[in-house]
């Protein structure tokens, strides 16, 4: 059956979706009922490509789409956006915008459906999902983060995709030594150091000499270690000489950066970088989207691990319409011991009250999907 594209004229915002609606290569990413809230989202989806299938059978239509989870899809994102670096650094390989500008949006597109399927999860990956190349993980988590933040400001399409591109691009100037600088516990070298402080133009210096001009894209990877308070680099601006867009990939940039373990500083958990993003505004960041963004995460963001009133360990897996009774599913008892599969609590009884963070465990992959119900 042959696949039918979509028009702005074929989708209403806030009314079912008549069909369910696939990417070009027949995925599935929206079913048959779901709803696009708004005109920019609208107009974004459309700009990627949205399709319907002639004369679909209502029972397949109707399926449940397991691709379409962070779990197993932010590690195929990794390799995409591995194989852009590679394309971008490789010294004999002939480069072209249109190449890279492909590359690149095929991984922003798939990072928008993620997040737009079911964001808590998307969250949850970001919190608790540290397995693969801080190089890879790093940029993708920081796109993910920017979208949300994008999204709830009403950016327009054009302005998504150049701030999403620069969030995947902007530390490809010293990709030679950051994922070294993650294990290693001896303080930089005065060389490392210099190679740090010029990435940002390294990085725009690369992206043109493979054809990009999108202004803002090289723009926000210029400035993207610049603070408000002026003591970023490599031009230490400060204030309104550095764009929004710059101030949203630097917070997204900051935070993930905090929430990551490396050799020489144990990750945070979220609820504390929150707590200290809270406390840092109007300094080093933004302080109307440093609100912003602890408002869109919440308390206890999905992923934030956590102790209840029984003594049981869980973990935050949706955010509830209270701050502080978020959605939680206990992975370990009162007795130190796992539970074989989480357990729903309703945060809203005395018996499992949220009474404050607790250590965070190891959480292999597939207690992960569990958790968010994709196993």
């Amino acid at each position: 059956m042959p696949l039918v594209q979509l028009t702005y004229a074929e989708i209403d915002v806030g009314v079912q979706l008549r069909w369910p609606v696939y990417d070009q290569t027949r995925r599935l990413l929206y079913k048959k009922g779901a709803v696009i809230e708004n005109e920019n989202q609208l107009k974004l989806l459309l700009r990627l490509g949205l399709y319907r299938i002639e004369n679909e059978d209502d029972d397949i239509a109707n399926q449940v789409n397991k691709e379409i989870n962070p779990f197993s899809s932010i590690a195929d994102l990794c390799r995409r956006l591995e194989n852009t670096f590679a394309f971008l650094s490789d010294p004999n390989q002939a480069t072209s915008s249109e190449e890279i500008l492909d590359r690149t949006y095929k991984v922003i597109s798939k990072l928008i459906l993620l997040t737009e399927e079911d964001t808590d999860a998307t969250l949850g990956a970001i919190h608790l999902d540290h397995e693969g190349q801080y190089t890879l993980l790093h940029p993708i988590h920081s796109a993910l983060l920017c979208y949300l933040i994008a999204k709830s400001l009403s950016y327009t399409p054009d302005r998504i995709f150049s701030l999403l591109s620069a969030a995947l691009t902007a530390n490809v100037g010293m990709l030679d030594i950051q994922e070294s600088l993650q294990t290693q516990r001896v303080p930089l070298t005065d060389e490392q150091r210099a190679i740090i402080n010029n990435h940002p133009r390294r990085s725009v210096e690369i992206l043109q000499k493979a054809g990009i001009t999108d202004k803002l894209w090289l723009t926000i990877v210029y400035q993207h270690h610049e603070k408000v308070d002026g003591t970023g680099y490599p031009r230490k601006i400060s204030g309104q000489e550095i764009l929004q867009d710059t101030k949203i990939l630097s917070l997204a940039d900051r935070y993930h950066a905090l929430i990551t373990h490396r050799s020489d500083r144990t990750a945070q958990a979220p609820t504390q970088v929150l707590k200290n993003l809270f406390l840092e505004q109007g300094r080093e960041i933004d302080e109307a989207l440093a609100q912003l963004f602890i408002k869109l995460l919440g308390v206890f963001p999905p992923g934030a691990i956590v102790s209840l009133a029984n003594g049981e360990t869980a973990i935050v897996t949706r955010r509830g319409t209270d701050k502080m009774k978020p959605i939680v599913r206990a992975v370990i008892n009162n007795k130190n011991t796992p539970y074989s599969r989480p357990l729903l609590r309703n945060t809203d009884h005395q018996e499992y009250k949220l009474v404050g963070l607790a250590p965070v465990p190891k959480i292999p992959m597939i207690a992960l999907m569990r958790l968010w119900e994709y196993d």
